[in-house]
């Protein structure tokens, strides 16, 4: 395969300068067999978009131009020559800032970028992220080869998802001829690449052509069988990710030195089996509540578990300027509104809002008393977060849809959705025999 260099990427945007506009491949596409990365970032309360990316990497290395709406426009309607080689010297500037250009030459020698895509995109973000994991002793010697292996395999089916649809465009087929041409390619690459049942994959594919090929032929049951499958799709891809990227953390426990518990349930379960969601008496219980619950047993002394009072203690104290009220002058109401503080902000961290970092690591190392062992609760803490605000948005969408049209009720139901999330277990013991291997 030709190989493909950050900078012979680079070059590629400003390529044609003659050119009065120029524009820089796509924005995301919704394909739950590869969601775009940017659902999960705005999960994280982070960009919703890569223009939005674009613009918070360049603000955290000082950069200032081009604006956001230029970054917009790059992805849409196509920029001035100018503009592009900004944006060309900016991401110069933040391969080097964030030492990733050896990461980047190896994914584009991969896998080639191709407009539409979310691959390319999915295989940057977890070498970013553990290269400044490895920045911090002790998990310089961290790796995620089986993470990074299932991106590109899961890209390069991606690709292979889109190629079908392409070539049914293009190979003269009726109507009929090609709708069954895509129920047994779309059928075929999904069983080889997911867990899903197999009857589940055939009606989502019946669903999905259908709708596409017979735009008359809509009912209540192919939407709901699209958007259920729909949803399956992405939990089988969050699923194997978080699976396998959890894997790779055990393949490097002996340097994490777990304690309190946690190998175990590391090694046996993967950690996250805990904080899986449920119903209680009709309720939606969230990961973030059980995360909470979970440490409030783990990191007890007496035997008692630990008062959520009590935990509220060890995340960091604000400013002072930022609790005084009136009146509240003296040491004692002091005291009394930054605990007020503490507390209210256990409560949102419980309810799912996405803690500050620096908080959440401080937070981390006074709870577990070694700044060293606090690796795996800080990404328990981002994974179960993530895994609250999609729930939450998911029953939050279900509920409006089936309050706009009852009549899927018959056929959607959110206890099939917490099923289908349930089933992490069988993503984790997939993930560890491949680790064994």
């Amino acid at each position: 395969m030709r190989h493909i260099s950050i900078d012979a990427t680079l070059e590629a945007i400003v390529e044609n300068m003659a050119k009065q506009r120029i524009k820089l491949g796509t924005l995301d596409n919704t394909n739950p067999f590869m969601p775009p990365i940017t659902e999960m970032l705005t999960w994280l309360r982070g960009p919703a978009d890569y223009p939005a990316l674009l613009w918070s990497a360049q603000q955290e290395i000082g950069l200032v131009k081009p604006s956001l709406n230029t970054l917009k426009n790059l992805f849409k309607s196509g920029v001035t020559p100018r503009s592009a080689r900004q944006v060309e010297a900016n991401i110069g500037k933040l391969v080097e800032h964030y030492d990733v250009r050896a990461s980047a030459d190896q994914i584009l020698s991969e896998m080639p970028l191709a407009s539409g895509e979310n691959g390319v995109r999915w295989l940057f973000f977890p070498r970013g992220v553990i290269e400044g994991v490895r920045r911090h002793k002790p998990f310089d010697e961290i790796e995620i080869g089986q993470t990074i292996a299932f991106l590109q395999r899961r890209a390069e089916a991606e690709a292979g998802l889109i190629s079908v649809v392409l070539r049914s465009e293009s190979i003269g087929l009726s109507k009929k001829e090609k709708a069954g041409y895509l129920r047994k390619a779309m059928s075929e690459l999904l069983s080889q690449h997911v867990l899903i049942g197999a009857e589940d994959i055939r009606m989502y594919c019946d669903a999905v052509v259908t709708l596409k090929s017979y735009r008359r032929s809509y009912s209540h049951k192919k939407i709901s069988a699209a958007l259920r499958g729909h949803f399956y799709l992405r939990v089988d891809f969050y699923h194997q990710l978080f699976a396998n990227f959890m894997a790779d953390i055990v393949s490097s426990h002996g340097l994490l030195d777990p304690s309190h518990g946690f190998e175990k349930d590391l090694v046996e379960q993967g950690v996250m089996v805990d904080l899986i969601p449920t119903l209680e008496d009709a309720e939606l219980v969230t990961p973030t509540e059980k995360l909470y619950k979970l440490w409030s047993r783990l990191f007890s002394s007496g035997g008692e578990p630990m008062s959520y009072r009590q935990m509220a203690t060890h995340i960091p104290s604000p400013k002072p300027e930022r609790t005084r009220r009136a009146g509240a002058d003296s040491a004692p109401d002091m005291y009394d509104s930054i605990y007020e503080t503490q507390r209210g902000r256990m409560a949102e961290w419980r309810d799912g809002t996405v803690p500050n970092t620096e908080q959440l690591v401080k937070f981390l190392e006074s709870l577990v008393g070694d700044s060293r062992n606090i690796l795996l609760p800080f990404l328990m803490t981002r994974m179960s977060t993530i895994w609250t605000a999609w729930i939450k948005q998911e029953k939050k969408q279900l509920d409006d849809l089936v309050s706009a049209v009852p009549a899927l009720a018959e056929h959607l139901s959110f206890e099939d959705y917490l099923f289908s999330f349930s089933r992490y277990p069988a993503y984790w013991a997939k993930a560890r025999a491949q680790a064994d291997r």
